[in-house]
């Protein structure tokens, strides 16, 4: 069983830079699902605002993708 990647950060910055170094470190591989916006929101303590923020940096630049409500 694989290690899930922990990604952490209190700002929409904090949380993309934490994805794209998992990204470029390998421990989050293409097609690994991210956790849901409202979910890691939650386990980080922030606005799902804030998660979304994150994740739309990301998408713009290429890292992620989104399948709406299939997930990213």
């Amino acid at each position: 069983m694989s290690v899930r990647y922990q990604i952490t950060g209190a700002t929409a910055v904090e949380i993309s830079t934490s994805i794209e170094s998992g990204i470029r470190r390998a421990a989050l591989a293409p097609g690994d699902p991210l956790p849901p916006v409202r979910a890691l929101a939650s386990e980080l303590a922030v606005s799902p605002a804030t998660v979304s923020r994150a994740y739309a940096e990301l998408r713009r630049r290429g890292l992620i993708v989104t399948a709406g409500r299939h997930g990213t």
